[in-house]
């Protein structure tokens, strides 16, 4: 009987293991709380520790690019060329398509640093 209960809890145990992992690996936050590379063509960027990343992105005419926030705090996020001024709270989104070539570069003007920044390379 005892063999039977221990055989049922080291079951139950890996199981919980095997669930915590595969959720921690389908974050994009990887063990040293970076965040892992987009994967291509996904054109997306993400807000995070107060840095857009990936902070430079290349599209092609017509591309949508979503930024999501994943921060505790919410952000501004908008375009020097004026193609848009948002502020998305902690988990919101934006999506843009762009339509023209070029090099749009974005800022959140609440960051008094200055550091928060990023461009889209339109081809």
């Amino acid at each position: 009987m005892q063999r039977l209960i221990n055989a049922r809890f080291f079951a139950t145990i890996a199981l919980l293991f095997v669930v915590s992992a595969s959720t921690a690996c389908s974050s994009n936050i990887d063990d040293d709380g970076e965040l892992d590379k987009p994967r291509a063509n996904e054109n997306k960027v993400v807000l995070f520790d107060f840095k857009f990343k990936p902070s430079e992105l290349e599209v092609r005419k017509g591309t949508k690019v979503t930024w999501t926030n994943k921060d505790k705090t919410s952000h501004g996020l908008k375009a020097e060329n004026g193609d848009f001024d948002e502020v998305l709270g902690s988990g919101e989104s934006f999506s843009f398509t762009f339509e023209n070539a070029g090099t749009v570069r974005y800022l959140n003007p609440q960051d008094s640093s200055g550091l928060m920044n990023g461009k889209i390379i339109v081809k």
